[in-house]
């Protein structure tokens, strides 16, 4: 990975309106204004893009999640990656050696959690 002293500007990214930056131990995540995930770097782990085979996803690149679903907020975390939706489902990749690598989710209406702090 690159070692950076100070903060670049991603040229992927400058055309999109970006709420929120995640940094992991060597990926990060960046959310939009319109709730679109973009993620690169270390993939060893499927913590960039669980659908994607490579190590290293060099450039940012756009996550693919059932159409339905509104990202809202963002955590990148050592090798992990999650995402949560409007609907309240959260996604998150499963730190793993395991090439069959994806997005698990946590369905919001597992839960059971009170009415008043449903979505």
């Amino acid at each position: 990975m690159l070692s950076r002293p100070s903060p670049v500007v991603v040229p992927a990214l400058s055309s999109h309106h970006i709420l929120k930056i995640s940094a992991g131990s060597q990926h990060a995540l960046a959310l939009t204004a319109s709730g679109t995930i973009f993620a690169w770097g270390s993939n060893n782990r499927g913590q960039s893009n669980p659908l994607d085979s490579l190590a290293v996803v060099l450039y940012p690149a756009k996550l693919q999640l059932p159409r339905s679903e509104t990202v809202r907020d963002i955590l990148a975390e050592n090798n992990m990656s999650m995402l949560v939706c409007d609907s309240g489902n959260i996604y998150y990749t499963k730190p793993s050696s395991n090439s069959n690598a994806r997005f698990h989710c946590i369905e919001f209406s597992s839960l059971n959690l009170p009415p008043d702090i449903r979505p």
